[in-house]
């Protein structure tokens, strides 16, 4: 997974995605955790659509991601936006801020991208570190029943005037993970077309090994929308949404 070739046209494909529903939403069950201070850390910020939502909210964000290229992306759109936000360069699992952060946020299957128990509860572990007393971590992730089902719908597509993708999923139940093969044809200035493809692979974690998890990394007051089924906690279907408080020293 790089996101070298797809952040220039992510948010082309994402354009059905209610990103003012979802910042909403966090700031509600932030709001719900008691954790409403203005420092904000949104890991795995993508192209910063969160982020500028936040930022435009009244928040104080810094934005981490692995991908340079969608960070350049975030940096031209909080431009755009007229916001300042701090994008940088780092994994979420080995969080290093300049200074602690009223709450850390993981949107949009950030979590489902940690692979295996010990990714995260690295993450858990370095959001812990980066959380001020009293504040929050909140975070989604597409719950077993979506990712099963997107697994049993082998192919996806969508046509464009300007680009076209292809979408294969192969779900294994055995490890609960999706690898998805993303195949992109893009129209260049010149009429021709540019193919890039890349792979994706996310797990489905489960409600009674996440909340085991943040209570391992010292969470507490954990709360969990949704569950591992078809029910949804909030915006974008079949997720969970899960808030969990650092105690007060």
């Amino acid at each position: 997974m790089t996101y070298a070739h797809l952040a220039d046209i992510y948010d082309h494909f994402a354009s059905d995605f209610n990103y003012d529903e979802w910042t909403e939403w966090y700031l509600s069950i932030l709001k719900r955790a008691q954790s409403e201070g203005t420092d904000i850390c949104d890991c795995g910020c993508g192209t910063g659509s969160i982020a500028v939502r936040l930022s435009k909210a009244g928040k104080k964000v810094i934005g981490i991601d692995l991908s340079e290229d969608m960070l350049r992306v975030a940096s031209d759109k909080a431009r755009a936006w007229g916001v300042k936000i701090r994008f940088v360069k780092q994994d979420m699992r080995k969080l290093q801020l300049p200074r602690p952060v009223d709450a850390v946020i993981a949107a949009c299957d950030g979590v489902n991208y940690l692979t295996d128990e010990k990714s995260v509860k690295q993450f858990f572990a370095s959001a812990f570190s980066a959380i001020k007393p009293g504040g929050a971590l909140a975070f989604d992730i597409s719950n077993l029943d979506k990712l099963c089902s997107m697994g049993k719908t082998y192919l996806y597509g969508e046509d464009r005037e300007d680009a076209t993708y292809l979408w294969m999923n192969e779900f294994s139940e055995t490890d609960r993970k999706i690898n998805m093969h993303l195949a992109f044809f893009v129209r260049e200035a010149d009429g021709r077309y540019r193919k890039f493809e890349e792979t994706h692979v996310q797990r489905a974690h489960l409600k009674s090994e996440i909340t085991e998890w943040l209570e391992e990394a010292g969470f507490r007051d954990i709360t969990v929308y949704g569950g591992d089924e078809g029910e949804s906690g909030g915006p974008g279907g079949k997720r969970m949404y899960i808030t969990a408080k650092k105690p007060k020293a």
